[in-house]
């Protein structure tokens, strides 16, 4: 440790015993991402619609690269730890995030307003945090369950009724959503993913 004057030369050390967890870091970066969208965005909400497919994508690959495993279970599928089985809740975030990326970058080509992928980006992920919950080795003794509940019926509302008040130009549709051609590829890209999502996370255990 560095005291005294010499935290001058050296002021990284005064960060090197600070314990931060992942909700201050997420805050940290929300209150930067608002400075900078109010600073230098000039469509805050278009920006943010084009940030949320990567940042899911990339909460995808970061929770499927997570040691941190959920509850015990009897189920197949569990990790085997010789005494116990869990449940592999990496590989359920992993697939809950992923299922949201595919979802929101197959929508962006269909937007009826500035903003839907952001506000369903919210919804979602406010959804699958509360069903994750049933798998996390703690639950139920703060009220985190209510809130991502509360996040996900406003969130989810404010779309739902965007979504209807606003009209569908043709110079936003770019993606014809009725082509069931288009459906089975991407039906066939997700679960192809999802397969090779598992088996890389059973291959870390093995």
């Amino acid at each position: 440790q560095v005291y005294g004057w010499r935290a001058l030369i050296y002021p990284w050390t005064l960060f090197a015993n600070m314990q931060l967890d992942e909700y201050t870091g997420l805050i940290g970066t929300g209150v930067y991402t608002v400075y900078y969208l109010v600073r230098h965005a000039q469509n805050p909400a278009a920006f943010l619609d084009a940030l949320v497919p990567s940042v899911t994508l990339m909460q995808s690959l970061g929770y499927l690269g997570s040691s941190i495993l959920g509850s015990e279970t009897i189920s197949a599928w569990g990790v085997d730890l010789g005494e116990f089985i869990l449940h592999p809740l990496p590989l359920y975030s992993a697939l809950a995030y992923y299922l949201i990326f595919s979802f929101l970058w197959r929508m962006r080509r269909n937007l009826r307003y500035d903003g839907q992928l952001f506000l369903g980006y919210l919804a979602l992920t406010a959804l699958a945090q509360r069903l994750l919950m049933n798998f996390r080795e703690v639950f139920g003794e703060s009220t985190n369950p209510w809130l991502y509940t509360t996040a996900f019926v406003l969130f989810g509302s404010a779309w739902f009724y965007l979504h209807l008040r606003t009209p569908f130009t043709d110079s936003r549709r770019r993606l014809n959503l009725n082509n069931w051609r288009s459906w089975l590829l991407y039906l066939a890209s997700v679960l192809g993913v999802g397969l090779i999502m598992a088996r890389f996370f059973y291959w870390r255990f093995s």
